[in-house]
């Protein structure tokens, strides 16, 4: 029988981190995600649920990375223009 839990360190690279320090990095990273998400609501959310970039590079961008996340799904993409659903 293997042992999936966490080991005490978890070495990344040149980085060690604890199990405290790596929970509250994935922490972060949730609370990051959601503003993110938050913000593109509001900025280029409409009612029926779409998400349109409107050829702005930065909210194309995001799209695709809370796609990556799963967050959203990205309908239609055309260099900045990018159409998505929550």
């Amino acid at each position: 029988m293997s042992d999936t839990r966490l080991p005490l360190c978890i070495v990344c690279g040149n980085v060690v981190l604890t199990r405290e320090q790596l929970a509250a990095f994935e922490r972060e990273r949730e609370q990051l995600r959601d503003a993110l998400l938050d913000v593109l609501n509001q900025a280029c959310g409409s009612d029926d649920g779409r998400l349109n970039s409107m050829a702005l590079s930065a909210y194309a961008d995001a799209l695709r990375l809370l796609a990556e996340y799963g967050l959203v799904t990205i309908e239609d993409e055309r260099g900045r223009c990018v159409i998505a659903r929550r």
